[in-house]
């Protein structure tokens, strides 16, 4: 039987790289926002992390776990139902070879007494008997041993009929869930799309986050179109498209482009400072700070 978690493993599978990939970037998005935090508020006022719902809801997960439960069930039941089959099969192969060997007595039985070889006759009379005796009660216990076996297979149907049903369950909420996150998150990266346009004049650090969030929930959207089986497309399947996801999107390669900006970031401050502008030489020496935390 192929259950729902082979299944879901199998599918989880392919797209966990694309989901440590969001993970990632979620983690670095945060860390970053730590250090802008200290920035005294230089982030653009309605700038926030995106908030995208990874984690399963309690209604999904209780299943999953009653779902994993169901197959420790299963595997339990089974392994007590083959444990009696082989009982049965054990029993049944010692009856068979029992009535053989009574068979065997009464012929030799027969040839002592024709014989009146009494004594011999006497000694396999009792043997006869006590042969007798064991297949009655091994009988006896084959019996109630299948009786048994018949509880116990109705018990794994029974299990294995709810479990069938919980799986169903499993399946329709794990859409639901998910189809309610691809919603939120296409909806969270319109909100996000509309602050690219305000950042402009904004510091690097903060263009970055944005930029970074932007991908993140694109990257999510792709993944929840790939789990659910549906059509990605759209403005996310565009915005990937035009902006190539590298493993780490916060610090992959722009270093480069960062010490220019603190370059002339410096020459900025200089000017400042020969100016006696002390207010404006202040905000670029944080902004400064800022980027070097980056490097």
């Amino acid at each position: 039987m192929k259950t729902k978690s082979q299944w879901y493993d199998k599918e989880e599978k392919k797209y966990d790289n694309l989901l440590a990939v969001v993970n990632g970037v979620i983690e670095t998005n945060i860390a970053n926002l730590r250090v802008l935090k200290k920035t005294d508020g230089q982030l653009v006022p309605d700038l926030t992390v995106a908030t995208l719902e990874i984690n399963q809801s309690q209604c999904v997960a209780r299943l999953q776990d009653i779902t994993c439960e169901g197959i420790e069930k299963i595997k339990n039941a089974t392994s007590s139902m083959i444990f009696k089959q082989t009982e049965v099969t054990l029993q049944t192969k010692t009856l068979s070879s029992l009535r053989c060997q009574v068979e065997e007595i009464k012929v030799a039985k027969q040839a002592a007494v024709q014989g009146k070889h009494f004594s011999e006759a006497k000694k396999l009379s009792i043997e006869l008997k006590s042969m007798v005796q064991e297949i009655a009660s091994i009988e006896e216990e084959l019996e109630k041993s299948r009786e048994q076996l018949e509880k116990l297979k109705k018990e794994l149907s029974a299990i294995r009929k709810e479990q069938d049903e919980l799986e169903t369950q499993l399946d329709t909420e794990e859409k639901k869930q998910g189809l309610q996150h691809l919603d939120s998150a296409r909806s969270t990266f319109q909100k996000i799309k509309e602050l690219v346009s305000h950042v402009d004049h904004q510091p690097m650090m903060t263009k970055q986050i944005i930029q970074a969030e932007i991908q993140t929930c694109s990257l999510w959207i792709k993944y929840l179109c790939n789990h659910l089986h549906v059509m990605f497309d759209g403005d996310a399947e565009e915005y990937l498209l035009q902006h190539p996801v590298n493993n780490d999107i916060l610090v992959c390669d722009k270093h480069e482009e960062e010490r220019q900006v603190i370059a002339k970031l410096q020459q900025a401050l200089e000017s400042a400072i020969e100016e006696e502008n002390y207010d404006v030489a202040e905000s670029i020496q944080l902004e400064i700070d800022t980027l070097k935390t980056v490097l």
